[in-house]
């Protein structure tokens, strides 16, 4: 989870179940440790403007 790269994934065969999931959904939510914040994976799921919510634990920085 990027601000520039967006929300990422290190395997290919679930980014379109997770990009058909993200369009079939009124709401978005992301959960996610905060180990994964400024990471990038190996390609793109979506912006993260596209994305309601992301839910993370206490060690996220804030400006996230």
């Amino acid at each position: 989870m990027h601000p520039q790269a967006g929300i990422t994934d290190f395997y290919p065969r679930e980014i379109a179940v997770r990009r058909h999931m993200l369009q079939r959904s009124s709401e978005r939510y992301v959960l996610a440790d905060s180990s994964k914040i400024g990471r990038v994976a190996l390609r793109r799921v979506c912006e993260v403007a596209g994305v309601t919510a992301i839910i993370t634990d206490e060690e996220a920085p804030a400006e996230s």
